[in-house]
């Protein structure tokens, strides 16, 4: 994405400081098998010179892989290279071949991680939260520690461009407006809340809503001038300006 991006943060929305708002790493203890992958995932194999994919068991047989399912967060081709150091990681440390999944969508995630298709799933806390609805099986190993923060949350921004003349969530009414998905907490959750609180109706009072899918979507939709504010995570108002000094 190297379009220049007009941007700035018009609200952070902090909510309730509790583990709900923190990324978990979740598991259904009953996955154990390995299945094929769905056409619609993007997959990162493991380095076969650099893992222990041809390794065996001292039965003969080969070592069964442990696949984890990713939502996405930004275009598939850069999440892959960001995770392939620690798919390699993974595999050389558990002497056993590791990938992950990058689903197209955070409900293909659910779907993998509930139907028993990966051992475990990196999910959003809302998207937790609908697994464990689903399946009280799946239950969250750990949580990852926000580099701002230090802390297993994080806060979720209102962005709009500069040009849209918005300066406070009040002149959101009459905007056209993306979320990322419903099963996003910082993309839609805490948002939507949020404008209840303050008395705004998405459906109402914004021109227009779509639902980008991903937060790298998102904010693509904002570069492109195809919105005019998203709800997205602070991470990407930080990326916004790596972009270009104006946001």
């Amino acid at each position: 994405m190297h379009q220049q991006l007009f941007c700035q943060v018009i609200n952070n929305i902090f909510g309730r400081k509790t583990t709900f708002f923190t990324s978990v790493l979740a598991i259904a203890i009953f996955a154990t098998a390995c299945t094929s992958t769905p056409e619609t995932s993007s997959v990162i194999q493991p380095s076969i010179a650099q893992s222990p994919a041809s390794t065996t068991s001292k039965a003969g047989e080969e070592q069964a892989t442990i696949t984890m399912a990713v939502i996405p967060w930004q275009v598939s081709s850069e999440q892959e290279k960001k995770l392939q150091p620690l798919a390699d990681y993974l595999s050389k440390t558990l002497k056993r071949p590791f990938k992950f999944q990058i689903t197209k969508d955070y409900e293909t995630a659910i779907d993998l991680l509930v139907k028993q298709k990966v051992d475990i799933a990196y999910l959003a806390p809302t998207s937790y939260i609908e697994a464990h609805r689903r399946d009280p099986k799946v239950e969250p190993l750990v949580a990852q520690i926000n580099k701002e923060t230090k802390r297993p949350w994080y806060t979720a921004v209102i962005i709009a461009n500069k040009e849209s003349g918005i300066k406070t969530l009040k002149d959101l009414k009459g905007k056209r407006f993306a979320f990322v998905t419903k099963l996003s907490t910082s993309g839609y959750v805490v948002p939507t809340v949020h404008f209840q609180e303050i008395g705004i109706n998405p459906e109402r009072d914004f021109k227009s809503v779509i639902f980008a899918g991903s937060h790298d979507k998102a904010k693509q939709a904002l570069v492109n001038g195809e919105v005019d504010a998203i709800a997205d995570d602070r991470r990407s108002y930080t990326d916004c300006r790596t972009i270009t000094a104006t946001c």
